[in-house]
């Protein structure tokens, strides 16, 4: 399934949107696709100097190079837009040379306002000396030399320290420009850099709007640390639907103008997405009709008719019966023969029979189903039905019988407004009380977490703590509502979990209405699929409302070409959030979602597809358990549940300067992995290669060799990644054993061969250490084995160079004079085959280009 990205208009003037869109289709998207992985704030590299004391500064979120810009100039450019609109510099219509290139050049020199970064230097002045033409051809942008002194100067400009290093002369003084640069350009720029900060929570967002309420008259809403996540972007998304927003985030939004908080509107949103899921929240089969949609919504003939309209025809009679065929063919057919009219009723009947009753509300309707059993299901009318099959069906099961009901009482003739109402009572009795949610609570309650310009909207009112019997499961205020399986999940015997999606056992617990209708939403977003994860997708922790063009195209092709959702993921679509999101082919920027990776190998498919996503995008990450909410990402990549070879391998926590490192490397293992499965079914072998490599790196090289060619295949990657997980002492021994044994002899064809010195080296060593042999013994004894199976004086020196290296630096040095288990040991002769048979390739390579030259010289 592929991201859909829905653009929007941002500025009010021509000449604004006209520029930023030819900016961002030409040098935004070039800079997108080069530095998308490039952090302008936090980053791996920044923590560790962080953290060894190198530079005096906080570790901040992971912010890429792009994010930074853009999520800086938007804001700056409409704080622009305003002032030259208010001066009466510009109008809507307004199309100026001059004032267009002043435009062009302030988004070219915030571009590179932090040019030593991109290419990891301290100095701005001096990295613009050496960078700035060729950043410009790379990223194909055509400047004039006029605008390239002034976009100079802007950048300059940007910092205290080098702000006065070019002098006023160089800027053009016709009609003011000069003027405009330093008194309205100089100052947006500043505006830019200081509000595209990392934040640290999503209240946060309040700093950024303290600091553009300086230049213009802006509000923020946001919410606060609140557990309700879908329920919290869900009245995000409609609130800002209507309202001019310089930022947004999956929590709030800066904006200009009146926002008005119209909760019936918010009422009639929920109700209608409700309505869009219409399907997942009503069960009908033989025996049952759960129609647990009515908890939430008005219970009227209206709704009730566009519940049943809404409904798929065949899933009033689609099971009739498995066993009995006739039966089933006999009364399909007169079902498909009813009247528009008669199968209206035949859908009603069914719906007020079969009702399921609430756990609080079971004796009421008991009473009242008895009264409607009397009144439309008695059997004492045939039909056209043949009284031999009525009678053996009489006998039958009860979701059989309940077919023969149905039939007979549609067949009646009865009036279909008094069956509309007679449901309207039985659905009114099953949800009253407190199985019933009043939605104009829940949305004051949630709007009790929320702050409009910094001060809360309204007092949350906490309810008392709930008893033993009457504690909701998840935020343990007092409820009565008894969470049934068919009506939420997550719950086990003793209790609520949040780790996996499980089924409910006969164990009654309670659930409050606000919990349940954030668990009900999260339901229509995860389906009916059990060990699921959430899945939390952003471009960044805030977003700038602009992604058009180019930018566009290249995000929904990155989802397209990777296919990161597969089609049951589609449940997801409707509840994305993001600006105006209003059907499933639209989506920005904030995306949620779920997957199922229960298994050790989807884990691995799925951790592939998301490197190759961040890799592309350098976009935030985060996956959870089910029912947890948002966070700011401070990694670019966070998986809260994994498997524990990708967190021994500090898989789950990726910073954005990792990214690229840490895809080779599984890219690597994978395609090793592939190479070895071969034309087998089974994924046991790349699940046993990713474990093993986690335990130990060296794992690698047993793996490679299981291929006929291992060198074949080592030959296309750049192993140094493998060898730098292995750590450098442990490499060095590895390859001062392989050079010295290349020198005894060099590696022949079989793989026995390239492991017998080292293996048969070791064999030796346990034999020594078993007898308690000292250790000029025991080196005796090794060199003694090796004499015998290289007879050669000339290799004497050598022999006794290995072995005092195996003995001395690895065997006393690294291994602390223990040996290694019979698996780690396993490991080191492998690795170290490998590397002994290259250092002989090598070495046969010289030789032979060494005898080449002799004789040509000798000719």
């Amino acid at each position: 399934m592929e991201i859909k990205v829905k653009p929007k208009k941002i500025f009010k003037t021509k000449l604004f949107q006209d520029e930023t869109k030819n900016y961002f289709n030409k040098v935004f998207i070039n800079l997108f696709k080069k530095y998308r992985l490039k952090p302008a704030k936090g980053g791996k590299s920044f923590e560790e100097k962080v953290k060894s004391g190198e530079i005096e500064a906080k570790d901040l979120p992971d912010m890429s190079y792009p994010m930074h810009i853009l999520n800086g100039i938007i804001p700056s450019l409409k704080v622009l837009e305003n002032r030259w609109l208010n001066k009466g510099l510009i109008d809507e219509d307004y199309d100026d040379n001059d004032i267009k290139m002043l435009l062009k050049c302030l988004l070219i020199a915030f571009t590179f306002h932090d040019i030593n970064k991109l290419h990891n230097e301290i100095d701005l002045k001096s990295s613009i000396e050496k960078y700035f033409e060729d950043d410009l051809k790379n990223l194909k942008i055509e400047l004039s030399e006029e605008e390239k002194d002034i976009v100079k100067y802007l950048i300059l400009a940007t910092e205290e320290r080098t702000r006065y290093v070019i002098p006023d002369e160089k800027l053009p003084t016709r009609r003011g420009l000069n003027r405009l640069i330093k008194d309205d350009l100089i100052e947006i720029i500043h505006l830019a850099d200081s509000i595209s900060i990392p934040i640290e929570n999503y209240t946060e967002i309040a700093k950024i709007w303290k600091k553009l309420k300086e230049y213009v008259d802006v509000n923020v809403f946001y919410f606060d640390d609140i557990p309700y996540e879908v329920l919290s972007r869900f009245i995000v998304e409609r609130l800002r639907e209507n309202v001019d927003c310089y930022v947004i985030s999956p929590r709030g939004f800066i904006y200009e103008g009146n926002l008005e908080i119209d909760e019936n509107y918010l009422i009639k949103s929920f109700e209608e997405f409700l309505y869009r899921n219409t399907e997942k929240m009503v069960k009908i089969d033989r025996q049952k009709a759960q129609l647990d949609i009515f908890r939430f919504i008005e219970i009227s003939e209206d709704r009730i008719l566009r519940l049943i309209d809404s409904l798929d025809d065949s899933i009033f009679y689609k099971d009739i019966s498995k066993k009995d065929e006739e039966a089933r063919d006999v009364f399909t057919k007169k079902i498909e023969d009813f009247s528009e009219e008669e199968f209206r009723k035949f859908k009603l009947l069914k719906l007020l029979l079969q009702l399921t009753p609430t756990e609080t509300n079971e004796k009421s309707i008991k009473k009242l189903k008895s009264k409607f059993e009397e009144k439309y299901f008695k059997i004492d009318k045939y039909f056209d039905l043949d009284k031999d099959f009525v009678d053996r069906v009489k006998n039958a099961d009860t979701g059989l019988k309940n077919y023969l009901k149905l039939y007979i009482a549609t067949k009646k003739g009865l009036n279909e407004k008094e069956i509309l109402s007679d449901l309207i009572t039985l659905l009114k009795t099953n949800y009253s009380g407190s199985e019933r949610v009043n939605l104009k609570e829940i949305i004051n309650e949630l709007l009790g977490y929320a702050h409009l310009n910094g001060k809360k909207i309204k007092e949350i009112k906490f309810e008392d703590i709930g008893s033993k019997k009457n504690i909701c499961s998840l935020c343990g205020r007092e409820s009565s509502i008894i969470a049934t399986e068919n009506l939420c999940f997550g719950f086990k015997p003793r209790g609520f979990t949040n780790r996996t999606v499980v089924s409910l056992s006969n164990t009654k617990k309670n659930i409050c209405q606000l919990c349940l209708t954030e668990v009900t939403f999260r339901k229509l977003i995860f389906g009916k699929k059990e060990n699921v994860q959430a899945v939390y997708i952003d471009a960044y922790d805030y977003f700038i409302p602009i992604m058009d063009e180019n930018l566009t195209k290249y995000i929904e092709s990155v989802s397209e070409n990777i296919g990161l959702w597969d089609k049951d993921a589609k449940a997801f679509i409707k509840a994305i959030y993001g600006f105006n999101v209003k059907v499933e082919e639209e989506l920005f920027p904030f995306l949620m979602t779920f997957v199922d990776i229960s298994k050790q190998i989807d884990f691995i498919r799925f951790y592939r597809k998301i490197l190759d996503f961040v890799y592309e995008t350098g976009f935030k990450f985060y996956l959870t358990y089910p029912f947890n909410p948002d966070k700011v990402k401070k990694e670019t990549i966070i998986f809260d549940y994994t498997i524990k070879s990708f967190k021994k391998l500090g898989w789950d926590k990726v910073r954005l300067d990792e990214i690229e490192k840490i895809r080779n490397e599984f890219e690597l293992l994978w395609k090793l992995g592939y190479a070895l499965k071969g034309g087998s079914k089974s994924d046991n072998i790349i699940v046993s290669l990713f474990n093993d490599y986690a335990d130990n790196p060296m794992a690698f090289y047993f793996y490679l060799f299981k291929l006929s060619y291992p060198l074949s295949f080592a030959e296309k990657y750049d192993l140094n990644i493998i060898n730098q997980r292995i750590g450098v002492e442990k490499m060095n021994i590895i390859e001062k054993l392989a050079d010295i044994a290349s020198d005894i002899e060099w590696a022949k064809g079989s793989a026995s061969s390239k492991t017998s010195m080292i293996r048969e080296t070791l064999e030796v060593l346990k034999i020594g250490v078993k007898k308690g042999y000292k250790d000029e013994e025991i080196k005796s004894l090794m060199a003694g084995m090796l004499y015998r199976k290289y007879p050669y004086s000339s290799k004497k020196e050598k022999i006794e160079e290995f072995c005092g290296v195996l003995y001395d630096e690895l065997f006393k040095g690294l291994w602390k004079g223990k040996l290694p288990s019979k698996k780690e040991l396993r490991y080191w002769i492998y690795a170290f085959a490998y590397h002994y048979d290259l250092k002989s390739k090598e070495k046969r390579k010289e030789q032979k280009k060494l005898k080449d030259d002799e004789i040509k010289e000798s000719q």
